[in-house]
């Protein structure tokens, strides 16, 4: 029993130390989504695809990246 819970304790450490975080700020304020190292030369990086929309205004306005 005490080998599974230390196993199952390592797995998710790894797991978790792993992944990718959804949205990440940094100590110089610096925003990265999709990454957890946001680009040092721009204050938002977006790893991914971008869709910016200004709805429900009128005109509608779309812009995808």
């Amino acid at each position: 029993m005490r080998t599974k819970q230390i196993f199952m304790t390592a797995m998710f450490a790894v797991y978790t130390l792993s992944g990718f975080a959804q949205l990440k700020v940094d100590n110089t304020g610096r925003i990265g989504m999709g990454t957890n190292w946001p680009n040092p030369g721009y204050k938002c990086h977006i790893a991914g695809n971008l869709l910016c929309t200004c709805y429900p205004a009128n005109p509608y306005y779309e812009l995808r990246l």
